[in-house]
């Protein structure tokens, strides 16, 4: 699946049908915002339609609530809430850098992930995101022994 500026608005409205409470539907389908698609609007689109459709999968399917039940984390309220959960973990296995922290700053492994970093800074400020940034980067550099988390 590749989602495009063309089939956008097609792909919003599976959004919307499978998971009317996500909250990218806010942001990226806003009425009172000027409709400029750009790559990293289609990005954002993508990752949540494919959490919303694993989500859909593991709620709808028997295959998919066999894992589910599987791989519920306990505290779950629903299976919905499950299932989030699961598509979620899943999403992080891989990445732990507990006992390798390499004194890198991420801003983000993913574009969704780099969207929710910097996006108070892109639509509320007029700051520029690089130089912000590099700021960040010249302040931690000033503190010995940061540890990861």
């Amino acid at each position: 699946m590749k989602i495009n500026k063309q089939t956008y608005d097609t792909d919003a409205h599976e959004l919307a049908r499978l998971d009317p409470s996500n909250p990218e539907l806010q942001t990226l389908t806003d009425p009172n915002q000027p409709r400029v698609i750009g790559d990293n609007d289609v990005s954002r689109m993508e990752n949540a339609l494919l959490e919303a459709r694993e989500v859909n999968r593991l709620l709808t399917t028997p295959e998919g609530r066999k894992e589910l039940l599987a791989k519920t984390p306990t505290g779950t309220e629903n299976l919905t809430e499950a299932a989030k959960k699961v598509v979620e973990q899943e999403q992080l296995k891989g990445i732990d850098n507990s006992q390798n922290y390499s004194g890198a700053v991420s801003f983000g492994r993913n574009p969704n992930q780099e969207y929710h970093v910097w996006r108070h800074i892109e639509k509320e400020t007029p700051l520029n995101k690089e130089e912000v940034k590099n700021e960040i980067l010249e302040d931690l550099s000033k503190i010995k022994n940061i540890k990861d988390g």
